[in-house]
């Protein structure tokens, strides 16, 4: 890991949660929230396509579609940390449900991620929060040449990223500043 005393770029060294990892994050929630066992709520993207649970069985597909992030980080030094950029950004996650009862499921997790209780394992373990949820979406879909039930909706979230820079404080400098005609000579040291 580089810091600035070895020159050239600096990177994060606390990178967030996110692709992958950031998704299962969701997936694992939206199990707990509506009941449905974990093998029915399934990665939205995934390098091969999934086969389709049973005919009628109620499941969900979730990812995040959209980030959004808010403008002008705050950046702070903290000593003895370094530099601190923090930034808020939107996720949105559209999760669609399938089956017989692709409608209650939806509404379970609406309900459910009202409840800040459910809310606050990914409030503290990722910094995660529910902010709303868009208008359901009732979009049937064609599988194996029969119509699924199928109901999308988005839940925003709002999530804290802090990144940090491996800036070093200067401990103790001493020289001499000149422009050719005058000079100042300094000896500074840093007190703990």
């Amino acid at each position: 890991m580089n810091d600035s005393s070895t020159g050239g770029i600096l990177t994060n060294s606390t990178p967030a949660l996110n692709d992958v990892d950031l998704d299962t994050v969701f997936q694992t929630l939206f199990s707990a929230i509506t009941g449905l066992n974990s093998d029915y709520v399934r990665p939205r993207f995934t390098p091969e396509p999934q086969t389709p649970p049973d005919f009628g069985a109620t499941w969900c597909a979730v990812g995040v579609t959209n980030i959004r992030d808010a403008d002008y980080p705050a950046q702070t030094f903290i000593d003895g940390v370094g530099m601190i950029v923090e930034r808020h950004e939107y996720l949105d996650v559209l999760c669609s449900f399938y089956g017989l009862r692709a409608q209650q499921a939806m509404r379970t997790a609406s309900d459910s991620i009202l409840i800040y209780q459910n809310n606050e394992d990914m409030l503290t373990n990722y910094g995660i929060i529910f902010s709303h949820y868009d208008q359901p979406i009732k979009a049937p879909q064609l599988q194996q040449n029969r119509w699924v039930n199928r109901i999308d909706r988005t839940f925003t979230f709002r999530r804290q990223i802090v990144s940090t820079y491996n800036i070093l404080s200067i401990l103790d400098a001493t020289g001499t500043i000149s422009d050719g005609t005058l000079s100042i000579s300094f000896d500074a040291a840093k007190h703990h």
